[in-house]
């Protein structure tokens, strides 16, 4: 066995300098006809895109990147202009900060801009050879299974669950209140994550987890965090220095992804598909498998990695937006006021917490919502697009294959859109109350934030994550405040709003534990 296993060594060991080899090659060609390609488009007469002086061969621009490339990739933009070109080692990105000219990109320009990079572990791994609805290119079969999960996901079949979303967020809110109360204060994330998972398995399967500790819970989230992390762009490294895929190589990297998904995922939601698929109960999955019947574009795997999507993405970008909206208002308790004053106004004459449908009593509430999604978006890049095809626009050529991304944290801090972009102004939205699915769908002029993303990529779930996150703010704020922990001297420790967690596709804040403290003057 030993000496099997030296071999076996010995055999990645010796293929290591082949492969090194040949990715330095490849990485020279590739280098040579992208600089032709450039000096040629500024010859043709096109504006050349800016770069970032410091770029080192073969590295590019990463070693200047640090923790949060958003944030450094933000500071040359303010330098030199709303699109830059940034060197990720081989692979060059165009990235957008202006909201205007990523809508002409992405939603002017989305034939030919609504492409997705090929990662190898999202898109051949975890979408198992380009299934689902995230990571695929825009086939027939990925319209075909958007179409469906859009259907299902429509305000109109969303409306129809409103009772259920209410208990869902009564549940959580008690939780949050009981805990705070026993142990002094609650890391919010699992909680967060329940409440928001939790419709989501109504949805997609016909079945819901019945406390935070629910195996069907414990499981799901341990799977989804696993995949969302090794879904961010950051863990496919030789994607942007192919060079390391020898170490991949020798560390068996691919190997063990494939494991996770194989002896982990997979089983786990084909169980839980086939459970719902002999339930009574309607749900998505029965509606995909109905389509299966119908055309021969989906499979079990596809059915199978769009339910997985669904309720990882849906689930840890609400949570994630949540987790913000509470550590950004612990600094802010006039703001908790004022919501209070006129959540009360409302529960005085009512006698309960308003609906969703009422949301339009609540201004001042939404447009703190709307606020602080601008001032601390849940995810700084979202998902890279890639044009299929060869685009001119504002005078910039941009070529077929080019990764195009946008830089979601510089488009809500430009000074263009969002005067005193750097300041939390809760009053920022108060003329722009309407539903964020509508602001998302229409046209650049009055969008409110562009945390769902663009054009025929836009997020299916902004209504359903809209009516999530209103329940729950009705009702921590109907009955408590938010409030920072407390150290061993009983001094409040205000969460730092400058540091973030790398969570793979999303960015939630460092510091979630808060207390939730029952209002004495609380009319409910």
């Amino acid at each position: 066995m030993a000496f099997a296993n030296n071999r076996k060594t010995n055999d990645l060991l010796s293929a290591a300098p082949v492969t090194a080899a040949a990715g330095l090659v490849a990485y020279g060609i590739y280098t040579a006809y992208r600089s032709h390609q450039q000096k040629k488009a500024v010859e043709m007469g096109y504006k050349e895109i800016p770069t970032p002086k410091g770029a080192v061969p073969y590295l590019g621009h990463l070693p200047m990147l640090a923790e949060l490339p958003a944030l450094k990739i933000t500071e040359w933009q303010k330098e030199l202009g709303p699109i830059v070109r940034v060197h990720m080692g081989q692979k060059p990105w165009i990235v957008i900060s202006d909201p205007h000219l990523a809508h002409e990109i992405f939603s002017s320009n989305g034939a030919v801009t609504s492409g997705r990079p090929f990662q190898n572990y999202a898109a051949k791994i975890h979408a198992i050879n380009q299934r689902g609805i995230a990571f695929p290119n825009p086939d027939k079969r990925w319209k075909k299974t958007r179409t469906a999960a859009l259907d299902v996901l429509a305000p109109k079949n969303i409306n129809k669950f409103g009772p259920i979303l209410e208990r869902e967020a009564d549940f959580i809110v008690e939780h949050l209140l009981k805990t705070t109360e026993e142990k002094g204060s609650i890391d919010v994330v699992k909680p967060l994550q329940f409440a928001t998972m939790n419709f989501l398995f109504v949805t997609c399967l016909g079945m819901r987890a019945t406390h935070v500790k629910d195996p069907l819970f414990v499981d799901v989230v341990s799977v989804i965090d696993r995949n969302m992390k090794m879904c961010g762009v950051a863990e496919d490294t030789a994607w942007f220095l192919p060079i390391l895929s020898v170490l991949d190589f020798v560390l068996r990297k691919e190997a063990k992804q494939k494991a996770f998904i194989k002896e982990k995922r997979d089983p786990l939601f084909r169980r839980l598909i086939k459970e719902a698929l002999e339930s009574d109960r309607d749900s998505l999955v029965k509606s995909l498998y109905a389509l299966k019947d119908e055309t021969n574009l989906l499979d079990d795997d596809g059915i199978m990695v769009t339910i997985n999507e669904l309720i990882g993405a849906g689930a840890d970008t609400t949570s994630g937006t949540l987790a913000w909206t509470f550590a950004i208002l612990t600094h802010h308790p006039e703001v908790q006021a004022e919501i209070v004053r006129e959540l009360d106004a409302f529960i005085s004459v009512h006698k309960r917490v308003p609906k969703f449908s009422e949301r339009e009593e609540l201004p001042y509430l939404i447009s703190v919502q709307k606020e602080c999604m601008r001032y601390r978006p849940p995810t700084h890049f979202g998902l890279m697009h890639e044009a299929t095809d060869d685009l001119e626009c504002r005078g910039y050529f941009i070529p077929k294959g080019t990764v195009l991304v946008s830089n979601m944290y510089a488009t809500h801090k430009n000074e263009q859109v969002f005067p005193e972009a750097e300041k939390f102004i809760p009053t920022r939205f108060l003329s722009n109350l309407k539903t964020m699915s509508a602001a998302a769908n229409s046209s650049i002029e009055t969008r409110d934030h562009y945390n769902f993303g663009w054009g025929r990529r836009i997020c299916p779930g902004i209504h359903l994550a809209e009516v999530e996150m209103y329940n729950i703010l009705v009702r921590v704020f109907a009955y408590a405040t938010v409030e920072a922990p407390l150290n061993d001297k009983g001094e409040p420790v205000l969460p730092d709003l400058d540091h973030w967690e790398d969570a793979g596709l999303t960015m939630p804040p460092h510091d979630t534990t808060h207390r939730f403290v029952k209002r004495s003057t609380s009319l409910l």
